[in-house]
């Protein structure tokens, strides 16, 4: 099953070697918006990622980052201490898109944003008009 997952980095599992491959292993909580009456729940993915890819993001990769993931998904079965069964949701990515991290995105930078500054209209050469006169104003 092949899909995208759109959300916060949750915890940032494993970023190594493992043999020759690199492995980039994550959480990402994606909010899911149950209708009018429920409002939103957080879904938990765990992600794995593999490769000259994930090598080059780990180093970027924080907790509370947008991230965008897309790739294949697949379950994990896994046994808990007391013997009960368990599935886990795995997506093996094929692209990471990193967003931007909360130390990072407007919200979180102190006080009004700086306009951008502008430059003056440029000059027209001296006895260049408009070819409007004060009563000749278009509107």
């Amino acid at each position: 099953m092949r899909g995208v997952v759109s959300g916060n980095v949750g915890q940032v599992y494993k970023a190594e070697f493992v043999g020759q491959y690199f492995l980039l292993s994550f959480s990402v909580a994606e909010s899911v918006y149950l209708g009018r009456d429920k409002g939103k729940e957080s879904c938990w993915h765990k992600c794995e990622y593999w490769g000259r890819g994930a090598e080059a993001i780990s180093s970027y990769l924080t907790v509370g980052q947008h991230v965008d993931v897309m790739g294949q998904a697949y379950l994990q079965k896994w046994t808990s201490k007391d013997g009960t069964p368990g599935k886990t949701l795995i997506v093996k990515a094929n692209d990471v898109v990193l967003g931007a991290s909360r130390q990072e995105s407007p919200a979180a930078t102190s006080g009004p944003p700086t306009p951008a500054t502008t430059s003056a209209p440029p000059s027209r050469p001296a006895g260049q008009t408009t070819g409007f006169g004060d009563d000749d104003i278009p509107f």
